[in-house]
């Protein structure tokens, strides 16, 4: 889990800097933030174009393409495998790293202390997403010495400004990865000078998130990842889940981990509560849930998508979810009918979605009844399509896979490729 959860720091670190913010025009923070909220709503195409508009505003400053770069590559985190089905995007982000790391010298160079700072945390943070997105390409040894430049300059950075607290989240960050290096790396490291310190990179992190201000909201979503994927302490995830709620209380993805989060401490009242709130908004635009999918199912877990131990607990969640929706009656109120319509709709997406956990667990003549009962009550989105789709042909994990991303890229489904055949 330690790739999949460092995958997360490019983004987490970028999209930051209250000191940034002051190297920054009013539009230009406009659009930063107009950008980070469309991010957490999974509106990645909003989100590249606020971004955009910063380097479109202040084209000779190097942190709208860092920006850009850490919005993209956050993208490519929720949804793995992006950059190798959109090498366009790949080649963006690429550009937008290197135009940055030309660009900080002039920063880097000034009399102003402040603005030499600010120039050393964007080269930091700049090299440290290069050197996770060499992680992604296998290149082990070349990340650790990107790493170990990122290092370089945020310590700077720090040196000129102890107080500039976003780039303790980069060097937190370092320590606590460096500190779970396999033998070889271990070995590299110590060779070259740094070993890693766990306990020291949590605390600067949760320095970061407690006396950040742009970067508090990264810091503190980085450390839930580390409690949720690594140490797998809920308790200590939830309330920092819950602070980024609060500032951005329209992100159906920090709604979705917080209702995985109560359902693992057994908060189950609270957990389904969550669940059908981000039902309830999709409602007006069916779509839109569809196209968030691979991102709400895939964000945490990258390549390991739909393991087993994680499709079972989604069984057990849309097995209560449908057993605790309350029987369709007869009604001649318009408001009462309406709800009854919602409820079964939200019952038509618990049995498809427990079909789904079923199938992929080997149980098709299971997932065969919730197939029929979708097909059989009132619809939803594209629900009966898949529901029939999936009983002429088993929606196994990488079926789903196929389908969560066509949703996601908004391309027509179903594509070409067939599923194995649901046994007679």
């Amino acid at each position: 889990m330690m790739t999949r959860a460092f995958v997360l720091l490019g983004a987490l670190g970028l999209l930051v800097s209250s000191t940034a913010q002051a190297a920054l025009s009013p539009a230009a923070e406009r659009y930063l933030d107009e950008g980070l909220h469309h991010l957490y709503s999974l509106e990645y195409d909003q989100s590249h174009a606020a971004f955009h508009k910063i380097i479109e505003t202040e084209p000779d400053s190097p942190f709208g393409y860092l920006f850009e770069a850490g919005g993209i590559w956050w993208q490519s985190s929720m949804e793995y495998g992006l950059f190798k089905d959109t090498p366009t995007l790949q080649g963006v982000f690429e550009k937008d790293i290197d135009t940055a790391l030309k660009k900080v010298d002039a920063l880097e160079a000034s009399k102003d202390p402040q603005t030499s700072a600010d120039g050393h945390f964007v080269e930091g943070m700049t090299a440290g997403t290069k050197g996770q997105w060499e992680i992604m390409r296998g290149q082990w040894v070349k990340a650790y010495f990107t790493g170990k430049r990122a290092m370089k300059h945020l310590n700077k950075c720090l040196k000129i400004d102890k107080d500039y607290y976003d780039a303790d989240l980069g060097v937190g960050a370092f320590n606590y990865q460096a500190s779970h290096f396999g033998k070889f790396l271990k070995v590299v490291a110590v060779v070259g000078g740094i070993h890693g310190d766990e306990k020291k990179g949590l605390e600067l992190m949760e320095l970061a998130a407690e006396k950040g201000h742009y970067g508090a909201r990264q810091a503190a979503q980085f450390l839930a990842t580390i409690y949720i994927s690594d140490r797998h302490d809920y308790a200590k995830a939830l309330p920092l889940i819950q602070r980024l709620r609060q500032d951005f209380p329209e992100s159906p993805y920090f709604e979705f981990i917080e209702a995985m989060l109560q359902y693992r401490l057994g908060h189950w009242d609270e957990s389904l509560k969550l669940g059908r709130e981000i039902f309830d908004r999709s409602s007006g635009d069916p779509k839109s849930l569809n196209q968030k999918l691979l991102g709400l199912t895939c964000g945490l877990t990258g390549d390991q998508c739909l393991a087993k131990g994680d499709v079972e607990h989604g069984l057990e969640w849309f097995s209560k979810a449908g057993e605790a929706a309350p029987a369709a009656k007869a009604t001649h109120s318009k408001k009462a009918a309406a709800e009854a319509e919602s409820d079964q709709q939200w019952l038509s997406a618990a049995h498809l979605y427990r079909a789904y956990t079923l199938d992929i667990l080997g149980r098709s003549p299971e997932s065969a009844k919730d197939y029929h009962w979708v097909l059989e009550h009132p619809d939803f989105s594209d629900n009966r399509a898949r529901a029939q789709e999936c009983l002429d042909r088993i929606c196994d994990s990488k079926s789903l896979l196929l389908y969560m991303r066509a949703m996601s890229k908004g391309d027509p489904w179903p594509p070409p490729a067939k599923s194995p055949s649901h046994p007679k």
